[in-house]
């Protein structure tokens, strides 16, 4: 599964973010619609609205959909993943590591792989519910700070159409390997080994805490 939010701040375009990962959604899933019957699992795309304020589209969809989280094999999250050249950063899943690395090598792409963890984008509703999860994001071309995302410079002129290229081609591929792979190393973890994890690690229980204020309130204050 893959998926990008596409609500963004009113002071800019919001072309980095959140429209170029929305961009990539789209163009991977018109690639992989031409090859709908050749796969051996349904890749399922998805927009997600309210994500600023709180993560609340995805989060929703986690809940509406509980009962078939057991069928997501992975979840990529797209989050303003078309303005840069795109690593792959897992979301504490130290076994698909040597996975993401051999599919680079099949690929003949220059991507590395990292494990990692935040609150504050669509990946973690998913991760919370024990799915595995990770991101396209620059890792070893990273910039300080936010760089323009939530400025009013976040604007069109700041997306590299080619990179838009690349990173849909990314996204196609690894798509297409998870989802034809052969006895997928991992699935969904238990409630227990999440809180586990966010435990052993204080800036992510930290995080965590914070999440948990925001959406308090956010669904007590917004109508």
């Amino acid at each position: 599964m893959l998926g990008s939010h596409y609500d963004g701040h009113d002071i800019a375009q919001g072309a980095i973010d959140p429209a170029s990962g929305v961009v990539v959604v789209l163009e991977t899933a018109r690639i992989l619609a031409k090859h709908a019957t050749e796969l051996d699992c349904t890749v399922r795309f998805a927009l997600w609205c309210a994500e600023e304020i709180g993560l609340l589209g995805s989060t929703a969809y986690t809940k509406t959909h509980a009962d078939d989280l057991d069928n997501i094999r992975f979840y990529l999250n797209m989050d303003s993943c078309g303005h840069g050249i795109n690593d792959i950063v897992l979301n504490e899943w130290a076994k698909l590591q040597p996975y993401f690395e051999n599919y680079a090598q099949e690929m003949i792409h220059d991507f590395v792989v990292e494990q990692s963890l935040h609150t504050f984008s669509d990946h973690y509703p998913f991760f919370m519910e024990g799915v595995p999860t990770g991101s396209m994001t620059p890792i070893r071309h990273k910039q300080k700070g936010r760089g323009y995302g939530h400025t009013m410079y976040d604007t069109v002129d700041k997306v590299p159409l080619p990179n838009l290229h690349i990173a849909s081609a990314l996204a196609s591929r690894l798509a297409l390997r998870v989802a034809c792979q052969q006895n997928f190393p991992v699935s969904r973890r238990t409630q227990e080994s999440v809180i586990t994890i966010l435990n052993a690690n204080s800036e992510y229980h930290e995080e965590q805490l914070l999440q948990e204020r925001i959406n308090a309130f956010v669904l007590d204050n917004v109508k």
